[in-house]
């Protein structure tokens, strides 16, 4: 996958939305949220190719944007897509930790945390091949050799040759979203993509010995909870910190409710969380279809709550 530096005019507009953005509460992140998805609109209307390389994701790294993507469009004009979980990230670690990344998509958590320091570790798991081929770029773009991709998914128990879900459909923003496979299908994921194979995290650690597992982030559009179950041992082992997306209809697809998700984060002993602006955290609410929540080890709360209110 070559690298190809935007057209001036565009690093141009990248320079203005990044600034706008940063006025959270005005009416300039709505200027810069207009101008990315006229630009997505745009090249997606006349089929252009939009692939272009950013040098600064987060300050620190080389990233591979399509500006036609939700996501990538979004890396390359706000600079991040999860910055609020990225800069939560950076308050709470310090170098050397080892990182599980479930659901690495094309590798923001992983090349962040990655670049933070060599001493780190990073496990990526990534099952989808087109997303899998662009996380692999952006690390070896990096020259980054502390992670390691595995191309399977993880869930609760093995399984080959499972089907796996997308969306062709334009989302409401000008973009398509290549973000979002599933093995649940829903009304607007019924595109089968490829076929994956999944294993637990348990498992696989039989075969990958850690020292330890010190952030795990989870996001698989509805298998979250059954990747927390794959992963019990684990859990109980290191107690690590969590990282994952609360979503009430992908859970539902998959048959639980996010409640449920609560209820059993809490009975292994972690407090939750809503991930908030900045990095910094808020208590649940229960009453909104969609959130970034973190788990924090009930042992360890004293301590971080301070770095994270």
């Amino acid at each position: 996958m070559s690298e190809v530096k935007a057209p001036l005019a565009l690093r141009a507009l990248r320079f203005l939305t990044k600034a706008l953005y940063r006025f959270r509460g005005t009416g300039l992140p709505r200027v810069a949220e207009y101008v990315r998805r006229s630009v997505a609109s745009h090249l997606i209307a006349t089929r252009r190719d939009a692939d272009y390389w950013i040098p600064d994701f987060m300050g620190q790294a080389r990233f591979k944007c399509d500006l036609r993507d939700h996501m990538g469009s979004q890396i390359f004009f706000r600079g991040a897509y999860s910055l609020d979980q990225l800069q939560l990230i950076e308050r709470l670690f310090e170098a050397p930790f080892t990182f599980v990344d479930v659901g690495a998509n094309q590798g923001e958590f992983s090349v962040f945390v990655a670049s933070m320091s060599e001493d780190n570790q990073v496990l990526a798991f990534e099952p989808t091949q087109n997303m899998r081929s662009r996380l692999q770029h952006n690390l070896s773009c990096n020259g980054l050799t502390n992670a390691k991709v595995f191309g399977f998914g993880l869930s609760d128990r093995s399984r080959d040759n499972v089907p796996i879900y997308g969306s062709d459909n334009v989302m409401e923003d000008g973009t398509f979203h290549a973000g979002l496979p599933t093995i649940h299908t829903m009304t607007d994921r019924n595109v089968r993509l490829e076929s994956i194979s999944l294993r637990s995290l348990d498992e696989t650690l039989q075969n990958n010995v850690a020292d330890s597992i010190d952030l795990i982030k989870i996001d698989v559009e509805g298998e979250e909870l059954s990747v927390l179950k794959g992963a019990q041992n684990t859990i109980s082992q290191f107690r690590p910190f969590l990282i994952l997306e609360a979503a009430s209809a992908s859970a539902a697809a998959a048959g639980y409710t996010v409640s449920e998700l609560y209820g059993w984060l809490e009975n292994q002993g972690y407090l939750l969380k809503e991930i908030s602006p900045g990095g910094h955290c808020n208590d649940l609410r229960l009453d909104i279809p969609f959130s970034n929540i973190i788990g924090i080890p009930d042992e360890n709360a004293t301590s971080a709550l301070p770095r994270l209110g």
